[in-house]
């Protein structure tokens, strides 16, 4: 009997530890666009995030120094409310998780992997679900949940921060150089934090409370529609650790947007025999060719850069479960979008 009831307390808490959600570890980046260093180590940083999407996620504030930089003037306050609440003396500065690490960005380069792989294995104290995230017109709706998920949050000064950002900006975008280092695009900008740079007080924080956080934002300053991100997390402001961190990619940016220029002769795809994988072909490749495929909720699967002149690209749909996705491809000259069915 008592071997019975050993296995049924370890099963349970087993289920109980498998339903709360994988943690993803947030770095917050430092970075301005005259700096060299930040050159040698903002994109390192970047392409670590956006290979291990599962696991980590990034956002980018442009500071005021050492240089002039273009994206620091479209957000200016914010920017420097967060330089001021994490203390950031020099650029390039990288802060994991709130308090995980907070210095200069090259140690962390040079430990990248077991830094973030032994913070993601700590279980979340909150779990956060996009509940809408989409555009209207020119204005972005997002609603989201925050539930409390550890007995330690209770009594704590918690705020859950919602942050609209642009995944990719192209340095091309602006009309002027927007910083004079070798960076031609810049990584995971902050454009807005909704409604402001103090975050949503989250009053109760006990366990299995939920807060619902719904913001409105007339969307300024984003130079691709198509690269504009939501990051959500939730910070201690006392000791200013982030229990936990999500992204969305807003829904009806994969669908036509009235404002773009579409076309039809970007790319073909087909399915390979194996039925497992689809291969896609640019008709004519250019410089800064993108492609990205998401689910009819907006939810990204797929996101390369491509290099110049690349014209195939093979992507595995063998974990794409059943349904309707979007396959996109856009430059700075067309988009084009079509529909992938998944039938297993």
């Amino acid at each position: 009997m008592k071997i019975k009831i050993l296995l049924l307390n370890c099963f349970l808490i087993l289920l109980n530890t498998a339903s709360f959600a994988q943690r993803k570890v947030l770095i917050e980046q430092f970075t301005n666009s005259g700096c060299p260093p930040c050159a040698a180590n903002t994109p390192v940083i970047a392409s670590y995030v956006n290979n291990h999407p599962n696991n980590v996620l990034m956002l980018s504030y442009h500071t005021s120094f050492p240089y002039l930089d273009s994206m620091y003037y479209e957000n200016p306050g914010q920017s420097d409310q967060r330089v001021a609440f994490y203390g950031v003396p020099s650029v390039p500065h990288s802060v994991e998780d709130g308090n995980v690490y907070a210095g200069a960005s090259a140690p962390l380069v040079s430990n990248l992997n077991n830094s973030i792989s032994t913070r993601a294995l700590v279980a979340p104290r909150y779990a956060i679900r996009f509940l809408e995230s989409k555009i209207n017109g020119n204005r972005l709706n997002v609603t989201l949940e925050f539930e409390s998920t550890d007995s330690g949050n209770t009594g704590e000064n918690l705020v859950a921060h919602i942050v609209a950002c642009e995944k990719t900006v192209l340095k091309s975008s602006y009309l002027a150089s927007p910083g004079n280092n070798s960076e031609n695009e810049y990584p995971w900008v902050v454009r807005k934090m909704l409604p402001d740079e103090h975050g949503n007080l989250l009053s109760v924080t006990a366990v299995g409370h939920k807060d619902t956080v719904q913001v409105n934002w007339t969307i300024n300053n984003v130079k691709d529609l198509q690269e504009l991100r939501v990051v959500a997390f939730v910070q201690n402001t006392m000791n200013k650790e982030i229990y936990q961190a999500e992204v969305s990619t807003p829904s009806n940016v994969t669908g036509i947007h009235e404002n773009a220029s579409h076309h039809r002769d970007l790319f073909e795809y087909r399915n390979l025999a194996s039925e497992k994988a689809i291969r896609i072909h640019l008709r004519d490749p250019k410089r800064n060719d993108r492609i990205r495929i998401v689910d009819i909720l907006g939810n990204e699967l797929v996101y390369r850069n491509l290099n110049e002149g690349q014209s195939e690209y093979e992507v595995s749909t063998i974990s794409f479960p059943m349904g309707v996705y979007i396959i996109q491809v856009w430059n700075e000259e067309k988009t084009q979008s079509e529909r992938l069915f998944i039938s297993k």
